[in-house]
């Protein structure tokens, strides 16, 4: 069940993670940027179906998709399907 292991990851990932904003997006794109300890500031981004501007606006070093996999390369595009994306700032590992 693809649902569990997006939950799962989410879970992992804000786990120890502080929520600090939403960087401004277009309209149906949604971005929610956190802190944490270990991985450094990323952001998880989402779009609605159907938005035509799915561009995320946040610098990264490294994209990860629903679950956790690499995406490289990223086209700097939420997915149409409105699965999340991570986006890290920085390198580091949770």
């Amino acid at each position: 069940r693809p649902a569990y292991a997006m939950l799962q990851h989410f879970l992992v990932m804000t786990k120890d993670a502080t929520f600090s904003g939403r960087p401004a997006t277009a309209a149906g794109l949604h971005a929610f940027r956190f802190a944490h300890p270990q991985c450094g500031d990323f952001v998880m981004a989402y779009a609605e179906a159907g938005t035509p501007d799915r561009s995320v606006p946040v610098a990264f070093t490294r994209v990860e998709d629903a679950v956790g996999h690499r995406l490289d390369p990223f086209d700097g595009r939420a997915p149409a399907d409105g699965a999340p994306v991570y986006l890290y700032e920085t390198d580091g590992v949770v």
